[in-house]
């Protein structure tokens, strides 16, 4: 199908699904798409606005927030990642394939590309523990991202914040750390 930009996405119908338009009638997955394309406009600039809200935990929170209030609540979204045939992709690559029509990537690919491009600059320490959370997002999705996961990671792997800082440095190095390799999953 052609949605407003003029490029073709291809989708796969895989069950039956009821989406609703924002008036509330019932309406067909193609026409969800074209609504979700319409709303990602209103939402982002560009591509690269897009890479840069999803590497921000904070303003990825925000915007899923802003999502959900629109309708694309975590459910709709797992049918468009249906429906586009990216079972194990991101969130980030559902909306950058209905908005600019790029081919989406498997979680898993997003993590190998983040390994090789932005774990180079660390201590074996932090990289360790950056690849930790990498693996986590490979397996599981965007929501071990957040900011409020740092905290289970440290404890999983150290045992608590206090052991973890002797290991990698003070929280806002690991903070950051934990922030900027999101930058390299979503370039």
């Amino acid at each position: 199908m052609k949605l407003g930009d003029g490029k073709e996405r291809h989708i796969r119908y895989i069950a039956a699904t009821t989406y609703w338009s924002h008036d509330g009638r019932p309406i067909t997955g193609i026409e969800f798409m074209k609504q979700l394309f319409g709303d990602l406009g209103t939402l982002v600039a560009s591509e690269e606005d897009l890479r840069a809200v999803w590497s921000d935990p904070e303003r990825r929170e925000g915007f899923i927030q802003r999502l959900n209030e629109l309708g694309y609540d975590a459910d709709r979204v797992e049918d468009m990642r249906r429906l586009i045939d990216a079972p194990n992709s991101d969130v980030f690559d559902v909306l950058a394939h209905v908005r600019f029509a790029l081919a989406p990537l498997a979680r898993v690919e997003r993590a190998e590309a983040a390994r090789s491009a932005g774990l180079g600059g660390y201590e074996v320490e932090m990289r360790e523990f950056l690849d930790y959370v990498l693996q986590a997002y490979a397996d599981h999705g965007v929501e071990e991202l957040s900011l409020g996961k740092i905290r289970d990671f440290l404890r999983i792997r150290y045992g608590g914040t206090n052991d973890a800082k002797a290991v990698l440095g003070s929280v806002a190095e690991i903070r950051k750390a934990f922030v900027d390799i999101q930058g390299h999953l979503f370039r």
